[in-house]
């Protein structure tokens, strides 16, 4: 029995230490874990506060706000490599008081973004559903009257699901890396998980983070996040204007 009673105490002992070791780098993982977290979405507002200063500082005219390729891509190259993220963008506020001149901005500096298909129709279809070139305008995605799929429409301007912001677009404009063109001209606000932060950023001025959704250049699924931060009309003022 003496043996039996010994075998037990044993058993519970190293059990209990093992239990207690276990906890213990389980903490310290979790708390890795959020440190990276932290740091990680810290990197990507500081990447998007001094993006968004670079325009800020750069243009008075908006929202015809665009920089050649090269100086764009010198700009977001590095913001992007920090920031470790998939793509980077900037998105004019666009309503129905400026979306004429802005989409004929946008035709007149299409040759600036740096990707051919931009403003030569990589396809045959001259309707832009499947492929687009700047001069069609602002688009969004709508269902396929045939019943397969989403394909690309004009943008109407109006978006009755949001209650403040209905008559607002954010096409996205110039993005790196323009691998990525597919998705110049897409009308952000036009998505629902998209409108909402968008909508959110626009009230209160904050940088903002969409739901899991699926981006427009990614042809299958690939679950991402966007992370809104506004651009200021300048670095003294509260105008959003992208």
């Amino acid at each position: 029995s003496a043996a039996v009673i010994v075998a037990a105490l044993t058993f519970h002992f190293v059990r209990s230490s093992e239990i207690k070791s276990f906890e213990l780098e389980y903490k310290d993982a979790v708390h890795k874990v959020e440190d990276a977290v932290t740091l990680g979405m810290k990197n990507k507002l500081n990447a998007a506060k001094t993006f968004a200063a670079i325009y800020e500082t750069s243009f008075m005219e908006w929202p015809n706000a665009t920089f050649t390729n090269a100086e764009f891509d010198s700009q977001a190259q590095g913001q992007l490599e920090i920031a470790n993220g998939m793509a980077i963008s900037f998105n004019p506020i666009i309503d129905e008081t400026n979306r004429v001149e802005f989409e004929q901005h946008a035709a007149d500096s299409a040759s600036l973004l740096g990707h051919e298909n931009l403003v030569t129709r990589s396809c045959d279809d001259d309707s832009g559903s499947t492929c687009r070139i700047v001069t069609d305008g602002i688009y969004r995605k709508a269902p396929n009257p045939n019943g397969s799929g989403l394909i690309n429409v004009d943008d109407p301007g109006f978006s009755p699901e949001s209650m403040n912001y209905p008559n607002t677009l954010v096409p996205v404009w110039q993005i790196y890396p323009i691998s990525n063109w597919r998705a110049v001209m897409f009308n952000l606000h036009s998505e629902q998980k998209r409108q909402r932060a968008l909508d959110n950023m626009l009230d209160f001025n904050l940088p903002t983070v969409t739901s899991l959704l699926h981006l427009v250049q990614d042809d299958e699924m690939n679950p991402s996040s966007i992370l809104f931060y506004p651009v200021t009309r300048n670095v003294d003022s509260d105008e959003i204007v992208g």
